[in-house]
């Protein structure tokens, strides 16, 4: 299997090419690639970066991978972000998310005029605090959405 997909090495390595076809393709797409230098010469991967406009400013496309969902890391995102789609304090914009802790005080600090609303999705699952096997039952074998619809038709 590692002949056909190859290793993590190999396909971390390909990060650098991906990289430069997305500028290549998308001109002024932002992306960054972040590595820890070892002394040895090896590279290890922290975190990367993609901001992509395929349309001209009607709908960016910003995504990052990271070793870790943290503040840190939530706080290098939405620096990135601010920069690419001039957010400054965040005035107009409407973030909807898991509501991570990280995420939740990164916003705070950095786009402090944002509207931070929390998905559906995830008040079904953490925010009215019933776990999915409680929900089932109450729910007489429909689907989560379900659920979420008639806490919001009452």
């Amino acid at each position: 299997m590692t002949l056909i997909e190859g290793t993590l090495t190999e396909h971390y390595a390909k990060l650098w090419s991906y990289g430069v076809e997305i500028r290549r393709t998308n001109p002024g797409s932002t992306v960054k690639l972040d590595v820890n230098s070892m002394p040895n010469g090896k590279n290890y991967f922290i975190k990367f970066y993609v901001c992509r406009d395929a349309n001209t400013q009607i709908f960016p496309i910003a995504w990052a991978v990271v070793c870790v969902e943290n503040k840190e890391n939530w706080q290098w995102f939405l620096d990135l972000l601010k920069d690419d789609i001039d957010l400054a304090l965040g005035n107009g914009l409407t973030l909807m998310s898991d509501q991570h802790n990280g995420l939740m005080e990164a916003v705070k600090e950095l786009l402090p005029q944002a509207e931070h609303r929390q998905c559906a999705r995830h008040i079904c699952y953490k925010g009215i605090g019933i776990a999915l096997s409680t929900c089932q039952p109450v729910l007489d074998g429909q689907g989560p959405k379900d659920l979420v619809k008639s806490i919001f038709s009452n």
